[in-house]
């Protein structure tokens, strides 16, 4: 996961601890809720995830909490639809 995720005019911005990585709107091709499975040790727990997709198969995963950003996938779709004019595929599973 990001250790921070920046929305900047047409840009977004993801920082890693050791990384970061740049994306202009026009380069995102999806951003999609995903529900996954992760193992922990002995135990299961289900996560939600918003993916932002790049054109060249790059992928920003950010963990989503319904109950403390609920509306991160709207901030994202809207930043983007604001930013191009080539539309989005959006998808909510």
């Amino acid at each position: 996961s990001p250790q921070s995720v920046t929305l900047e005019g047409d840009t977004i911005k993801e920082s890693c601890f050791f990384s970061k990585r740049t994306f202009k709107a026009h380069d995102i091709e999806t951003i999609k809720i995903n529900r996954r499975v992760l193992n922990f040790g002995r135990g299961q727990s289900a996560h939600s995830f918003v993916d932002i997709q790049a054109k060249n198969g790059c992928v920003i995963s950010i963990e989503y909490f319904a109950d403390k950003s609920p509306d991160i996938y709207e901030i994202l779709s809207e930043w983007h639809k604001r930013n191009t004019s080539i539309g989005l595929t959006t998808q909510r599973n």
